[in-house]
């Protein structure tokens, strides 16, 4: 009886590399909302949410940068475990 696609060493290489982007794209998701807030809070200016602040821009580009990396992989994730 042959492995189940799921069982196969190239499975388990791809599976933990994606595992291993997931869990750096989600560390770097915090370190985005965490400059963030730590800006919003020395910059009251920037508190609101209409704000003009380039930095704040900056910073929430990045954020969203890694939200849609973050898509990427889990979407990768799911394409492997359906066997796609």
């Amino acid at each position: 009886m042959s492995p189940q696609p799921n069982e196969t060493p190239e499975f388990a290489e791809k599976q933990a590399a994606l595992s291993k982007a997931i869990n750096s794209t989600m560390a770097m998701i915090e370190q985005k909302r965490e400059d963030l807030d730590c800006y919003v809070k020395e910059n009251p200016d920037a508190r609101r949410f209409d704000s003009d602040d380039p930095k704040k821009k900056e910073i929430e580009e990045e954020f969203h940068k890694w939200i849609t990396k973050l898509n990427e992989l889990e979407d990768q994730e799911r394409r492997l475990h359906l066997g796609r």
